[in-house]
């Protein structure tokens, strides 16, 4: 099943603001803790979350839609789980979302952006596959990359 990209964005929006008031998110953080949730979902249902591929940015792995959503002003960074958009299998993407929040939500924008750049990630491969900007990431090299880090019950 896909989902929408930016409901799946919303819910990690709202999920975040219950744990971290204090330090609001920012259109990095939230690309990499959406990636994040996009690999993790692959690696545990082998499957993708949504059709849209991660990019190659400089900062790190990019979802085209999100950016083009934030450059309009149409994210919310004040979201409440009152406010998102019912999801299909609500329990099981919360599920994954609490997890990559507790795991990853406290680090800055910037070490997570350190994180994706790391050798054996698929936005390295990407990187080093081509010169150019804006390559979509391989699915199976970012499955390969979450099978090495996830431990769940699959």
């Amino acid at each position: 099943m896909n989902y929408n990209l930016i409901n799946i964005a919303n819910l990690i929006i709202a999920e975040y603001n219950k744990s971290f008031k204090r330090d609001p998110l920012n259109i990095t953080k939230l690309h990499k803790l959406l990636y994040v949730v996009y690999g993790v979902y692959l690696s545990v249902e082998r499957i993708t979350l949504f059709k849209e591929k991660p990019l190659c940015l400089p900062y790190g792995p990019v979802f085209e839609s999100l950016n083009n959503e934030y450059k309009c002003n149409n994210i919310d960074f004040t979201i409440s789980s009152e406010d998102t958009t019912d999801v299909e299998d609500h329990e099981k993407i919360i599920k994954i979302i609490n997890e990559v929040i507790t795991t990853f939500g406290e680090h800055s924008a910037r070490t997570l952006s350190i994180w994706s750049h790391r050798n054996d990630g698929a936005w390295y491969k990407a990187k080093k596959a081509t010169p150019i900007w804006g390559n979509p990431l391989d699915k199976d090299d970012i499955m390969k990359e979450f099978d090495t880090i996830v431990y769940w019950d699959k």
